[in-house]
């Protein structure tokens, strides 16, 4: 476990998706455990926000880093950016995603593209760029929060659900391709989580998740050790199918 170690020894882990909800509740969980911290989401303000808390609660604000995840460009710079101020990157937590609700019938292209971008294109490019540090130092652990909308669909959510399927065939590709290099690659798969993103749907009160039952769950995949590869952790609400 990482909490309380000297900073020289301290791992680095990048959060895309810090701003808010299970991003954030991901940062207050990996901060209390002694990494670094770098943030990252395209609201500057909300990031800020987000680190606030993180001192009010006696954990580093991190290093914040706005940035457009789909932005190969942005996303460049930052890893450059994550580098150049901490030398490593030890943990990618891929967090930043967004919905919209709606038949499919009545989906629009621009929706339909702007959910794809984000959510798998997004995970895409920082997976991409983060692996290239990593296998320099043969070690690294990448952990996405896809969702159960990755294993079955769900009406309304056409687009969520295809971004979220694509998510978790990417992440098990990368896995096959990454593991012998020392690199581990774990998919979380929630259901209905407490956030702004879900506000319409149709689990309610107690049957939601929590954001920090998530950063438990990627806590518990960090903490295994080198012998032993968390490759997928599905999390249902109570009492669901």
């Amino acid at each position: 476990m990482m909490a309380h170690v000297e900073k020289a020894q301290r791992a680095t882990a990048l959060i895309t998706g810090a701003s808010g909800g299970i991003g954030a509740a991901i940062a207050r969980r990996l901060g209390s455990e002694g990494y670094d911290l770098a943030l990252v989401a395209r609201g500057e303000e909300r990031l800020k926000s987000t680190a606030t808390s993180l001192r009010d609660a006696g954990i580093s604000g991190g290093l914040i880093l706005p940035c457009d995840v789909a932005d190969p460009e942005a996303v460049h710079r930052m890893i450059e950016e994550v580098m150049g101020h901490f030398g490593r990157i030890d943990v990618l937590v891929n967090s930043a995603g967004t919905s919209r609700a709606g038949f499919f019938l009545r989906t629009r292209l621009d929706e339909w593209n702007e959910i794809l971008r984000i959510n798998l294109t997004g995970v895409m490019l920082t997976t991409q760029a983060v692996l290239r540090p990593m296998r320099r130092q043969r070690s690294g652990t990448i952990v996405t929060i896809a969702s159960l909308g990755g294993r079955q669909g769900r009406e309304t959510l056409s687009t969520y659900c295809a971004s979220k399927f694509g998510v978790v065939g990417l992440m098990d590709t990368v896995r096959r391709e990454v593991e012998r290099l020392g690199i581990r690659v774990t998919t979380i798969l929630p259901g209905e989580v407490d956030t702004a993103m879900h506000q319409d749907g149709p689990e309610r009160g107690e049957r939601r998740m929590r954001p920090e039952d998530v950063a438990e769950a990627v806590s518990f995949s960090l903490r295994l050790g080198p012998r032993a590869v968390l490759r997928e952790l599905v999390l249902h609400n109570p009492d669901s199918e």
